[in-house]
């Protein structure tokens, strides 16, 4: 049984990746910044589908930052895998608050599924809006990162303009 969180997730894949011969039971993920397109049926083909949730933070700005501002990131903690070999739980939550002990998300979630391997229905899932399509856009790495860094270039042109200006 693993549980892993942010960059836990990224390790949790790098893992799973290089050491084919390690049996994991279950996995859970949260706050994920493992790539939509990850290999789940080659990495994790020991396991049966639906050992690996994934709780999906709807607020969650982090996995989002870290597709379009870095390489070999993604997105799943916002947008979700939406692949049949993980069940995505979504919730209206922010990066860290699965372990917020008002929200009681460990003992309500994931103690079933330690326990016994229940998957405990979200209740968000049926409530949750959809995924705005510029967070879309800046998931998606041909999109998200050449904006941001041109974005960034912008500024820092801008910024640089307005000191020479100053300065003569």
């Amino acid at each position: 049984m693993v549980i892993a969180h942010s960059f836990g997730t990224y390790i949790i894949s790098r893992i799973l990746a290089k050491y084919t011969d390690i049996n994991i039971e279950r996995i859970v993920l949260c706050g994920s910044i493992i790539k939509g397109n990850y290999a789940w049926e080659k990495h994790a083909r020991h396991m049966a589908a639906g050992n690996i949730v994934n709780d999906v933070g709807t607020r969650d700005f982090y996995p989002v930052l870290a597709t379009f501002s870095t390489v070999g990131y993604g997105g799943t903690g916002r947008n979700g895998f939406k692949n049949t070999r993980v069940a995505d739980r979504y919730f209206d939550y922010g990066h860290s608050d699965f372990f917020e002990p008002d929200k009681d998300h460990i003992v309500k979630y994931w103690k079933p599924y330690i326990l016994d391997g229940t998957i405990v229905e979200s209740e968000w899932d049926s409530k949750k809006p959809k995924t705005h399509l510029g967070i879309m856009m800046a998931c998606h790495p041909w999109i998200g990162r050449p904006a941001f860094y041109a974005t960034v270039g912008l500024i820092t042109a801008a910024v640089a303009g307005l000191a020479w200006w100053l300065l003569t």
